[in-house]
């Protein structure tokens, strides 16, 4: 999460925005809700495909962070350090590709907004 959110910091980018069903898990990084109708307009067809694909697009929900306001929790820090590419730190699940073998493909639905 760190790395993502340094990342888009350092790309020129002022805040993350999220299309999420895991809103308990993002909140504790400092991630807030944003009501619907404060999408940017540029935002709202992706907001649509993830609501499509999503097995319950009632549970999906905007949040957004500032790339500057990330909080990372102390136990998740220790986690995350304990944690490895084959073992992990939460009882040694398999990790199938590292951080930097990930290809998200052409159907990808992230973006970075600036608030622009």
């Amino acid at each position: 999460m760190e790395r993502l959110v340094d990342e888009a910091g350092d790309a020129g980018f002022d805040e993350v925005v999220v299309f999420t069903d895991a809103t308990d898990y993002l909140s504790q990084f400092g991630f807030e809700s944003v009501p619907f109708e404060r999408v940017p307009g540029d935002l709202t067809d992706r907001l649509e495909a993830a609501e499509h694909r999503a097995s319950d697009p009632d549970e999906v929900r905007v949040l957004r962070l500032a790339t500057d306001r990330l909080r990372m929790p102390d136990d998740l820090r220790a986690r995350f350090k304990r944690a490895s590419a084959t073992g992990g730190g939460d009882g040694g699940r398999e990790v199938a590709e590292l951080a930097e073998e990930f290809d998200p493909g052409e159907d990808a639905t992230y973006k970075y907004d600036t608030g622009g």
